[in-house]
């Protein structure tokens, strides 16, 4: 989705890719250059991903569109509405965060599933195992 609107009356311009019908907990949102204005500060703004930033998104949103959403459709960022993420930076202890996407004013987002290796290949039947299970122990302490 790439943002240019919010409050500066420029569209903005999403495509919805895959099956499902809203974005899931545990789906990865991923910043590039975004400014999202504050609701509860008039002229406040949180600026992600100069460089870029990833976070995991903890809450289920559900596009509010008035037709349901397929894969190819356009979407506006908005109509995902409130986005909880859990987000890290370098030297700063995780934190959950809201951000209201009807105020992204501009920059780029990207949302993507993590998918398990056998849903993705429909590979069946993977095991794990130890190093030691695979060559036996090489080194034993007691």
């Amino acid at each position: 989705m790439r943002g240019g609107g919010g409050n500066r009356g420029i569209e903005m311009v999403g495509r919805w890719r895959g099956g499902d019908d809203r974005v899931r907990r545990g789906d990865i949102v991923e910043w590039r250059k975004v400014r999202i204005g504050m609701k509860n500060r008039p002229g406040g703004f949180y600026t992600l991903g100069d460089p870029d930033h990833t976070a995991v998104i903890v809450l289920d949103a559900v596009p509010s569109t008035t037709t349901s959403v397929e894969d190819g459709c356009d979407l506006s960022p908005a109509d995902l509405g409130i986005l909880v993420v859990v987000e890290q930076s370098v030297g700063r202890l995780p934190k959950k965060t809201e951000y209201d996407l009807s105020m992204l004013e501009e920059g780029e987002m990207w949302i993507y599933r993590p998918i398990g290796i056998q849903a993705y290949l429909g590979i069946s039947g993977i095991t794990s195992q130890s190093p030691e299970e695979l060559a036996g122990v090489l080194l034993r302490l007691e």
